[in-house]
Protein backbone atom coordinates (compact mmCIF):
# COMPACT_ATOMS: atom_id res chain seq x y z
CA UNK A 1 0.00 0.00 0.00
CA UNK A 2 2.79 2.42 0.92
CA UNK A 3 4.67 1.99 -2.36
CA UNK A 4 1.46 2.28 -4.37
CA UNK A 5 0.39 5.43 -2.50
CA UNK A 6 3.80 7.01 -2.98
CA UNK A 7 3.80 6.22 -6.71
CA UNK A 8 0.37 7.81 -7.15
CA UNK A 9 1.31 10.91 -5.17
CA UNK A 10 4.60 11.48 -6.94
CA UNK A 11 2.99 10.97 -10.36
CA UNK A 12 0.29 13.50 -9.52
CA UNK A 13 2.99 15.91 -8.36
CA UNK A 14 4.81 15.44 -11.64
CA UNK A 15 1.63 16.13 -13.65
CA UNK A 16 0.99 19.29 -11.61
CA UNK A 17 4.57 20.49 -12.08
CA UNK A 18 5.41 20.31 -8.36
CA UNK A 19 9.15 20.22 -7.60
CA UNK A 20 10.84 19.25 -4.37
CA UNK A 21 13.03 22.36 -4.29
CA UNK A 22 13.30 25.64 -6.23
CA UNK A 23 16.14 26.34 -8.69
CA UNK A 24 19.60 26.50 -7.12
CA UNK A 25 20.73 29.86 -5.75
CA UNK A 26 24.35 30.94 -5.85
CA UNK A 27 24.35 32.02 -2.20
CA UNK A 28 23.10 28.62 -0.99
CA UNK A 29 25.45 25.65 -1.05
CA UNK A 30 23.36 22.47 -1.01
CA UNK A 31 25.08 19.87 1.15
CA UNK A 32 22.40 17.20 0.87
CA UNK A 33 19.29 17.10 -1.27
CA UNK A 34 16.23 15.30 0.00
CA UNK A 35 17.58 11.93 1.13
CA UNK A 36 15.97 9.30 3.33
CA UNK A 37 17.97 8.30 6.42
CA UNK A 38 17.92 5.01 8.32
CA UNK A 39 14.89 6.16 10.34
CA UNK A 40 12.88 6.75 7.15
CA UNK A 41 13.03 10.55 7.47
CA UNK A 42 13.85 12.76 4.46
CA UNK A 43 16.45 15.49 5.01
CA UNK A 44 17.65 18.54 3.11
CA UNK A 45 20.76 20.45 4.19
CA UNK A 46 22.18 23.71 2.84
CA UNK A 47 24.71 26.33 3.98
CA UNK A 48 24.76 30.10 3.40
CA UNK A 49 27.36 32.73 4.32
CA UNK A 50 25.88 35.77 2.60
CA UNK A 51 22.87 35.94 4.94
CA UNK A 52 25.23 36.67 7.85
CA UNK A 53 26.62 39.68 5.98
CA UNK A 54 23.12 40.85 5.09
CA UNK A 55 22.04 40.54 8.72
CA UNK A 56 25.02 42.57 9.95
CA UNK A 57 24.08 45.30 7.50
CA UNK A 58 20.45 45.24 8.62
CA UNK A 59 20.32 44.06 12.26
CA UNK A 60 16.63 44.94 12.62
CA UNK A 61 15.69 42.42 9.90
CA UNK A 62 15.08 38.71 10.24
CA UNK A 63 15.74 35.54 8.29
CA UNK A 64 12.44 34.01 7.17
CA UNK A 65 12.42 30.27 6.52
CA UNK A 66 9.92 28.61 4.16
CA UNK A 67 7.06 26.46 5.36
CA UNK A 68 7.63 22.77 4.68
CA UNK A 69 4.45 20.80 5.41
CA UNK A 70 4.80 18.10 8.10
CA UNK A 71 8.42 19.03 8.72
CA UNK A 72 10.93 20.09 11.36
CA UNK A 73 13.68 22.69 10.97
CA UNK A 74 17.01 23.15 12.70
CA UNK A 75 19.26 26.17 12.12
CA UNK A 76 22.93 26.19 13.09
CA UNK A 77 25.19 29.24 13.21
CA UNK A 78 28.88 28.30 13.33
CA UNK A 79 27.73 24.73 14.07
CA UNK A 80 25.78 25.88 17.15
CA UNK A 81 22.03 25.20 17.23
CA UNK A 82 20.13 28.52 17.39
CA UNK A 83 16.68 27.51 16.10
CA UNK A 84 14.74 24.28 16.59
CA UNK A 85 11.26 24.35 15.06
CA UNK A 86 9.47 21.03 15.52
CA UNK A 87 10.89 17.61 16.35
CA UNK A 88 13.21 16.07 13.70
CA UNK A 89 12.35 12.58 15.01
CA UNK A 90 8.60 13.34 14.65
CA UNK A 91 7.86 11.71 18.00
CA UNK A 92 6.35 15.05 19.02
CA UNK A 93 4.11 17.29 16.92
CA UNK A 94 4.43 21.06 16.96
CA UNK A 95 2.22 21.66 13.93
CA UNK A 96 1.71 20.88 10.26
CA UNK A 97 2.45 24.14 8.46
CA UNK A 98 4.46 26.62 10.56
CA UNK A 99 7.77 28.22 9.60
CA UNK A 100 10.60 29.49 11.85
CA UNK A 101 11.99 33.04 11.93
CA UNK A 102 15.51 34.00 13.07
CA UNK A 103 15.96 37.68 14.09
CA UNK A 104 19.26 39.08 12.84
CA UNK A 105 19.80 40.62 16.27
CA UNK A 106 19.92 37.10 17.75
CA UNK A 107 22.93 36.01 15.68
CA UNK A 108 26.05 35.18 17.63
CA UNK A 109 29.08 37.45 17.60
CA UNK A 110 31.56 36.17 15.10
CA UNK A 111 28.90 34.34 13.10
CA UNK A 112 30.23 33.22 9.72
CA UNK A 113 27.71 30.81 8.20
CA UNK A 114 24.17 29.48 8.56
CA UNK A 115 23.42 25.79 8.18
CA UNK A 116 19.78 24.99 7.44
CA UNK A 117 18.56 21.45 8.07
CA UNK A 118 14.95 20.58 7.28
CA UNK A 119 13.41 17.15 7.86
CA UNK A 120 10.19 15.68 6.47
CA UNK A 121 8.51 12.45 7.48
CA UNK A 122 6.89 12.13 4.04
CA UNK A 123 8.51 11.97 0.61
CA UNK A 124 5.45 13.70 -0.88
CA UNK A 125 5.82 16.67 1.48
CA UNK A 126 9.62 16.81 1.21
CA UNK A 127 9.56 20.03 -0.83
CA UNK A 128 9.65 23.81 -0.46
CA UNK A 129 9.10 26.77 -2.77
CA UNK A 130 11.76 29.28 -1.68
CA UNK A 131 15.09 29.31 0.08
CA UNK A 132 15.36 31.23 3.39
CA UNK A 133 15.85 34.95 2.85
CA UNK A 134 16.18 38.28 4.65
CA UNK A 135 12.93 40.08 5.43
CA UNK A 136 12.81 43.70 6.57
CA UNK A 137 9.31 43.25 8.04
CA UNK A 138 8.11 40.53 10.38
CA UNK A 139 6.63 37.70 8.24
CA UNK A 140 2.96 36.99 8.93
CA UNK A 141 3.02 33.42 7.58
CA UNK A 142 2.54 31.83 11.01
CA UNK A 143 -0.59 33.93 11.53
CA UNK A 144 -2.15 31.83 8.76
CA UNK A 145 -0.31 28.61 9.61
CA UNK A 146 -0.85 28.60 13.39
CA UNK A 147 -2.90 31.50 14.76
CA UNK A 148 -5.90 31.12 12.44
CA UNK A 149 -6.20 27.33 13.02
CA UNK A 150 -6.21 27.97 16.77
CA UNK A 151 -8.93 30.60 16.36
CA UNK A 152 -10.83 28.35 13.94
CA UNK A 153 -10.79 25.37 16.31
CA UNK A 154 -11.91 27.48 19.27
CA UNK A 155 -14.67 29.16 17.24
CA UNK A 156 -16.03 25.83 16.00
CA UNK A 157 -16.06 24.33 19.51
CA UNK A 158 -17.94 27.37 20.81
CA UNK A 159 -20.31 27.17 17.84
CA UNK A 160 -21.16 23.59 18.83
CA UNK A 161 -22.30 24.84 22.23
CA UNK A 162 -24.34 27.66 20.70
CA UNK A 163 -26.00 25.22 18.30
CA UNK A 164 -27.05 23.01 21.20
CA UNK A 165 -28.41 25.96 23.19
CA UNK A 166 -30.24 27.56 20.28
CA UNK A 167 -31.60 24.60 18.33
CA UNK A 168 -32.23 21.95 21.00
CA UNK A 169 -35.86 20.78 20.70
CA UNK A 170 -36.38 23.23 17.80
CA UNK A 171 -35.06 20.99 15.02
CA UNK A 172 -34.94 17.23 14.70
CA UNK A 173 -32.31 15.42 16.75
CA UNK A 174 -30.76 14.01 13.57
CA UNK A 175 -30.30 17.47 12.09
CA UNK A 176 -28.90 18.87 15.32
CA UNK A 177 -26.53 15.92 15.74
CA UNK A 178 -25.24 16.31 12.17
CA UNK A 179 -24.81 20.07 12.62
CA UNK A 180 -22.95 19.81 15.92
CA UNK A 181 -20.70 16.92 14.87
CA UNK A 182 -19.78 18.51 11.54
CA UNK A 183 -18.57 21.60 13.42
CA UNK A 184 -16.94 19.62 16.22
CA UNK A 185 -14.98 17.28 13.95
CA UNK A 186 -13.86 20.08 11.64
CA UNK A 187 -12.60 21.80 14.79
CA UNK A 188 -10.68 18.61 15.63
CA UNK A 189 -8.91 18.92 12.27
CA UNK A 190 -7.82 22.51 12.93
CA UNK A 191 -6.76 21.54 16.44
CA UNK A 192 -4.77 18.61 15.08
CA UNK A 193 -2.68 20.91 12.87
CA UNK A 194 -1.40 22.89 15.90
CA UNK A 195 -1.42 20.37 18.75
CA UNK A 196 1.48 21.88 20.70
CA UNK A 197 -0.55 25.06 21.23
CA UNK A 198 -3.20 22.96 22.97
CA UNK A 199 -0.64 21.30 25.24
CA UNK A 200 -0.86 17.91 23.50
CA UNK A 201 2.26 15.92 22.64
CA UNK A 202 1.87 12.92 20.30
CA UNK A 203 3.84 11.60 17.30
CA UNK A 204 3.29 13.33 13.96
CA UNK A 205 1.82 10.15 12.41
CA UNK A 206 -0.95 10.00 15.05
CA UNK A 207 -1.64 13.73 14.77
CA UNK A 208 -1.91 13.37 11.00
CA UNK A 209 -4.39 10.50 11.39
CA UNK A 210 -6.53 12.29 13.98
CA UNK A 211 -6.71 15.50 11.95
CA UNK A 212 -7.52 13.78 8.65
CA UNK A 213 -10.09 11.39 10.13
CA UNK A 214 -11.66 14.37 11.87
CA UNK A 215 -12.16 16.29 8.63
CA UNK A 216 -13.49 13.21 6.79
CA UNK A 217 -15.98 12.50 9.60
CA UNK A 218 -16.95 16.16 9.65
CA UNK A 219 -17.63 15.97 5.91
CA UNK A 220 -19.90 12.93 6.43
CA UNK A 221 -22.07 14.80 8.91
CA UNK A 222 -22.11 18.00 6.85
CA UNK A 223 -23.32 16.19 3.71
CA UNK A 224 -25.80 14.24 5.83
CA UNK A 225 -27.20 17.54 7.09
CA UNK A 226 -27.62 18.72 3.49
CA UNK A 227 -29.48 15.48 2.79
CA UNK A 228 -31.76 15.95 5.81
CA UNK A 229 -32.50 19.45 4.52
CA UNK A 230 -33.39 17.80 1.18
CA UNK A 231 -30.66 19.72 -0.65
CA UNK A 232 -28.98 16.57 -1.99
CA UNK A 233 -30.56 13.16 -2.77
CA UNK A 234 -30.25 10.06 -0.61
CA UNK A 235 -28.06 8.19 -3.11
CA UNK A 236 -25.49 11.02 -3.12
CA UNK A 237 -25.41 10.94 0.68
CA UNK A 238 -24.80 7.18 0.71
CA UNK A 239 -22.06 7.44 -1.93
CA UNK A 240 -20.36 10.13 0.14
CA UNK A 241 -20.57 8.00 3.30
CA UNK A 242 -19.08 4.99 1.54
CA UNK A 243 -16.22 7.02 0.05
CA UNK A 244 -15.43 8.71 3.35
CA UNK A 245 -15.48 5.46 5.35
CA UNK A 246 -13.13 3.89 2.80
CA UNK A 247 -10.76 6.86 3.13
CA UNK A 248 -10.87 6.71 6.93
CA UNK A 249 -10.17 2.96 6.87
CA UNK A 250 -7.03 3.56 4.80
CA UNK A 251 -5.94 6.42 7.08
CA UNK A 252 -6.56 4.48 10.30
CA UNK A 253 -4.41 1.51 9.25
CA UNK A 254 -1.75 3.46 7.34
CA UNK A 255 1.82 2.92 8.47
CA UNK A 256 3.27 6.07 6.89
CA UNK A 257 2.38 9.63 5.92
CA UNK A 258 2.29 9.07 2.16
CA UNK A 259 -0.41 6.41 2.51
CA UNK A 260 -2.47 8.76 4.71
CA UNK A 261 -2.15 11.54 2.18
Amino acid sequence: MSDFALTVLMYLSYLLGVTNSPPDQTNWQVIQRWKQNDAGIYQFVAVNKDLITDCKQSPSSQIAFPSVIHSATQVFVNNQLVVKFGDPSFKHTRGFYGAPILPCAALLNGAESIRWEVSSYSKYFARFNDYPSISSSVPVANFFYETLPIIGAGALFILCLFNLLIFYNKVSHLKLTSLVLSNLLTGVYFMGTVLENFGISIPMLYAHKIADIGIWFGFIFFINLLHLEEIIPKIANYINMGTCFLAMLVIAFASDADTIQ
